[in-house]
């Protein structure tokens, strides 16, 4: 049943709780991720490679991928330690998860290029990226701290010796 179908079905029988008119399909339990803790599901969303070369003049090397934190953020500092440990605890894991995909995907000697910034297809990447914030990794000796922030317009630069 479609979501359609379930609000005509709500509508056509307004003294019905909607939760009884939606019909839930059978799933096996092994087509459901179940965790723990909001720690345990944070992660990376990948894809790519983007199509709108246009749009990616703050890069060098040709391929273009959009990483997003799931179910994080790419930030964690001290001050969530008091005011969110669950936050601190969930963005340090997406950036651990970032660089450690970053250093299994890159061969010795190799760059990836890496920018904070939306484009939803209206030109924000055409906007100037925030050279004062421009920052070279080598992931093969990079240590994360306490904390981290990649900020809005920020290029990194990392490069695996």
């Amino acid at each position: 049943m479609k979501l359609k179908d379930v609000y005509s079905k709500y509508i056509e029988t307004p003294n019905t709780p909607f939760d009884e008119s939606l019909e839930i399909p059978n799933l096996d339990e092994k087509d459901i991720l179940i965790y723990e803790t909001e720690e345990d599901a944070a992660g990376l969303y990948i894809d790519g490679p983007a199509k709108n070369e246009k749009s990616f003049s703050h890069f060098r090397l040709p391929f273009v991928y959009q990483i997003s934190p799931d179910g994080g953020s790419f930030e964690f500092e001290q001050k969530q330690l008091v005011e969110s440990p669950i936050s601190y605890r969930v963005g340090q894991k997406c950036i651990r998860e970032l660089f450690s995909y970053l250093d299994r995907n890159l061969e010795a000697g190799g760059e990836i290029e890496l920018y904070a910034g939306w484009d939803d297809g209206m030109g924000r990447f055409d906007e100037p990226r925030n050279r004062s914030l421009d920052l070279i990794l080598d992931i093969s000796i990079f240590e994360l701290g306490e904390q981290f922030i990649w900020q809005e317009k920020q290029y990194i630069l990392i490069k695996k010796s």
